[in-house]
């Protein structure tokens, strides 16, 4: 996991044809604001981010206040000539859980657009190399379809990967290997709740984004917005669907249990439906009384151990077999 709070703010010059310069922080202060479009990308969990926010690029305090927030929901919303856009992207660092998704925050108008991270986000890094290589967005509007559909487009392998444990759950399931698919079908789940709880309020923000009215997004930008909309929409669809086949797996785990529950229980009552005359019969053999079968006989007792013996074996047998 990666913080970013002890590296300085970064600002970049864009010069609207897809390429920008990486300006002097220092620099850039003192000068207040470049001319022309830029991008400032900083880190929210520190107090200088709020201060820079307000006192350097004029960001309304309770805006201000929103981007730097501990924990937020993903959301778009107007701000004065700002939109305000929190997003919510997979965790692709070595070793972490992609469903850990990394908040980011967003504040763009036609000029220059501002976005904050706590830890490293994979998408930020393509956009650093697209724009210091001359690939990078030409307009405000690109520039934040673009890191949109980046954010976005790392979902569909994490949905992948969780596919490929649902299958294998199922097949776990098939197979028998039942005490595999209770070890692991929690961690699924969980997963599978913890992308959720974050994709569907991503996917009513960008909605929303994308039938916005703003002047510096143009249609072609707006449909690539909505476009973005519908792939998360699709994601979702498919995490409700794995949701639904890790509770078919669940279900058919309980009632398999039920199943061998019932059949214990048969077995139990079976079996003392037989001992229960042995015990009598035990009961009788053991009255000191006169005339009781093979008194006189050194071979009677055997005899009838043995009977009971057999008949013991014979249940038991019996039972296992039920069970299993």
């Amino acid at each position: 996991m990666t913080h970013e709070e002890d590296q300085p703010p970064e600002i970049r010059a864009l010069d609207g044809k897809g390429g920008g310069g990486l300006l002097a922080w220092d620099k850039a202060v003192c000068e207040r604001l470049p001319d022309g479009m830029f991008w400032l990308h900083l880190d929210w969990d520190t107090p200088l981010a709020h201060q820079l926010l307000v006192e350097t690029f004029g960001v309304d305090p309770v805006v201000a206040e929103a981007l730097v927030e501990e924990d937020t929901r993903p959301r778009s919303l107007a701000a004065g000539a700002d939109e305000m856009v929190i997003l919510r992207g997979v965790n692709l660092t070595p070793g972490a859980e992609p469903e850990d998704m990394i908040s980011l925050r967003m504040l763009v108008n036609e000029r220059r657009v501002i976005t904050l991270t706590r830890r490293a986000l994979r998408s930020i890094a393509e956009m650093k190399q697209d724009i210091d290589g001359g690939q990078g967005p030409e307009s405000m509007g690109d520039f934040m379809a673009t890191l949109v559909e980046k954010i976005v487009g790392r979902v569909a392998p994490v949905l992948a990967q969780l596919e490929d444990a649902i299958d294998e759950e199922e097949d776990d399931l098939v197979g028998g290997k039942l005490s595999h698919v209770e070890s692991t079908l929690v961690g699924v789940r969980g997963r599978i709740i913890k992308l959720r709880r974050y994709l569907a309020p991503q996917r009513e923000a960008l909605m929303r984004l994308s039938h916005e009215k703003l002047s510096w997004v143009s249609p072609e930008e707006r449909a690539r917005l909505a476009e973005t909309a519908n792939q998360l929409t699709r994601s979702i669809e498919d995490l409700d669907e794995f949701r639904e086949r890790a509770q078919v797996i669940q279900e058919e785990i309980g009632l398999y249990y039920n199943r061998r529950l019932t059949r214990s229980t048969y077995v139990i009552t079976m079996a003392a439906s037989v001992l229960v005359p042995l015990n009598l019969v035990a009961g009788l053999m053991g009255m000191n009384v006169g005339g009781i079968p093979g008194k006189d006989s050194p071979y009677a007792f055997w005899v009838i151990a043995a009977l009971f013996i057999l008949l013991g074996a014979i249940v038991y047998l019996w039972g296992r077999r039920r069970i299993d």
